[in-house]
C-alpha cells in the first residue's frame, strides 16, 4: 500500500509538471500570436499615418482621405501652441463636437498612440500620430502648429476582439487536450519506473531469500557444534562439511550478485583481445570432460571449426562455464552433452546441447530472468540460485551478441550463442 501511494504521488508530480509545461508553452504561443496579429492589424494604419507625417515634414499639403462608409475614418486636428483646435471649419460642427474632447499632449509627439473618444451617443477608437509642423509649410492652417493625425480603427478593434475570443477558446480546447496528454505521458513515463522498482524489490527479496538459506544452515551447524564442545572434529565432519558447502554457496551467490550490480550500474569491465580458437575451446572443456566422466556423462566437442575472434576471454570462459554447469546439473547419468563451434557469416556461433530433461515452453520465456528457476526444489538440490543464466545473458549483451534457448531433439535443451568476431568495443 505504501509503495502504491508513493507511485501515485510521483505520477501526480509528473502529471502536474507536464501540464504546467504545456500551459506555459500555450501561453507563450498565445502572446506571440496575439502580438503578431495585432501588429499586422495596425500595420496599414500606421503606414498611412507615418506617410502623412513624412508629407508634413516635407512641407507638403496633407488632406485626410475621405471614407464615408466609416465615420471619422481619417481626420486631422490642428492645435495651436495653447492647445486650441484651429481647423473647426474644416472639421464641421458635428465632428468638432466629437473631437473637442481630445486634448493636446505634447509628450506624445511623433508617437503612434491608440485612443478612445466617447460622446453621448457614440464611441470610436483612433490610431493617432502627433506632428509638429514646420512654420514653412505651404498650408497656412498647418504651418507652425501641432497636427494630430487620426485614423479610425473600430474595424480593427472588433477584429482583434473576435480574434482574442477565438484564441481563448482554442487555448481552452488545447488545455483540455493537454490534460489528457499529460495524464497519458505521466502514466507512460511511470511504467518503466514501476517496472524497474518492482524488479528491484523482487531482486532484493529474492537476494535476501537466497542469502538467508545458507546463512541459516551455517548458523544452525555452528550452534550445534557449540553444544558439542568435547566431540572430536572427525565425529562432526559431516556438520562441518555442510557448513563449508553452504559457505561456498554463499560466496558464489555474493559474487553473482556483485556481477549483476556492476552490470546494472555501468557495464561489465571488458578486456578485449584476439582469442585463438585453436586452443580456447579445447583448454576450456578439458576439466569439465573429467567432471562429466566422474558423473557417468559424456562431454564432447563436435563440428569444431577453429577460428580466431575478439572478446574478453575471462567473461567468455565464465559464459561457457555457466552453460556447462547448467547442463551438468540438469542431466542424469548416461546423458550426453555436446559443444558445437562454427564460423557463421563473420560470427562465432557455439551451442551447448544436452540430452537431459529439457525446458518447458513456459520456462523458456523466463529462463534468463534473475532468480528464476523452473524447478525450485531441484535447484535447491543442485545448489542453483537462478542467477547464472541472467549473468550469461549480460555477458553476451556486452559482446553485442545474442543468446537463445531451444529444444535438443529428441529430448533435452540447447543454448545457442552468436557473437560478432570483431567487437565494436574500444580497448581500454
Amino acid at each position: 500500500m505504501k509503495n502504491d501511494a508513493v507511485i501515485k504521488q510521483q505520477q501526480r508530480r509528473l502529471f502536474w509538471g507536464e501540464l504546467i509545461g504545456f500551459t506555459l508553452i500555450f501561453a507563450v504561443l498565445a502572446v506571440v500570436i496575439l502580438n503578431l496579429y495585432q501588429s499586422s492589424l495596425f500595420r496599414t494604419v500606421d503606414q498611412d499615418l507615418t506617410q502623412q507625417q513624412t508629407q508634413l515634414r516635407a512641407n507638403q499639403q496633407v488632406r485626410p482621405a475621405d471614407a464615408p462608409s466609416v465615420p471619422f475614418q481619417a481626420n486631422a486636428l490642428v492645435f495651436d501652441n495653447q492647445g486650441q483646435i484651429t481647423n473647426v471649419d474644416f472639421l464641421g460642427q458635428q465632428n468638432y463636437r466629437f473631437f473637442k474632447k481630445i486634448k493636446l499632449n505634447k509628450a506624445q509627439r511623433n508617437q503612434l498612440v491608440t485612443i478612445q473618444v466617447t460622446s453621448s451617443d457614440q464611441t470610436a477608437n483612433f490610431r493617432t500620430l502627433l506632428v509638429k509642423v514646420s512654420a514653412q509649410n505651404p498650408e497656412p492652417h498647418y504651418a507652425g502648429h501641432y497636427v494630430l493625425l487620426l485614423q479610425n480603427i473600430d474595424t480593427q478593434i472588433q477584429a482583434l476582439k473576435n480574434f482574442r475570443l477565438v484564441l481563448f477558446l482554442s487555448l481552452a480546447i488545447c488545455e483540455l487536450l493537454a490534460i489528457g496528454i499529460a495524464y497519458f505521458l505521466a502514466r507512460r513515463s511511470m511504467k518503466p519506473i514501476i517496472t524497474a522498482w518492482q524488479r528491484q524489490q523482487d531482486f532484493s527479496a529474492d537476494a535476501a531469500h537466497e542469502l538467508r538459506t545458507p546463512l541459516t544452515v551455517i548458523q544452525n551447524n555452528l550452534e550445534y557444534l557449540l553444544t558439542q564442545p568435547h566431540q572430536q572434529i572427525e565425529s562432526e565432519a559431516a556438520t562441518i562439511a555442510t557448513a563449508l558447502n553452504e559457505t561456498a554457496r554463499l560466496k558464489k551467490i555474493t559474487q553473482d550478485l556483485l556481477t549483476l550490480a556492476r552490470a546494472d550500474a555501468i557495464a561489465l569491465p571488458m578486456r578485449l583481445q584476439t582469442i585463438s580458437g585453436e586452443h580456447f575451446w579445447l583448454d576450456l572443456l578439458a576439466p569439465y570432460q573429467e567432471i562429466a566422466a566422474s558423473q557417468q556423462k559424456s562431454l564432447t566437442l563436435r563440428n569444431y571449426e577453429p577460428h580466431d575472434f575478439q572478446g574478453d576471454p575471462q567473461l567468455l570462459q565464465q559464459l561457457l562455464v555457466i552453460l556447462l554447469d547448467n547442463a551438468l546439473k540438469y542431466t542424469k547419468a548416461g546423458d550426453s552433452i555436446s559443444v558445437n563451434v562454427k564460423n557463421s557469416n563473420g560470427h562465432t556461433q557455439f551451442s551447448v546441447n544436452d540430452t537431459g530433461q529439457g525446458i518447458s515452453a513456459e520456462a523458456k520465456a523466463h529462463i534468463f530472468d534473475r532468480f528464476y528457476r523452473a524447478d525450485a526444489s531441484r535447484s535447491k538440490q543442485t545448489g542453483g540460485s537462478g542467477l547464472g543464466l541472467a549473468i550469461a545473458q549480460l555477458i553476451v549483451q556486452q559482446h553485442h551478441g545474442q543468446i537463445s534457448v531451444g529444444d535438443n531433439r529428441p529430448h533435452g535443451a540447447k543454448f545457442t550463442v552468436t557473437l560478432p568476431q570483431r567487437s565494436n568495443h574500444k580497448r581500454p
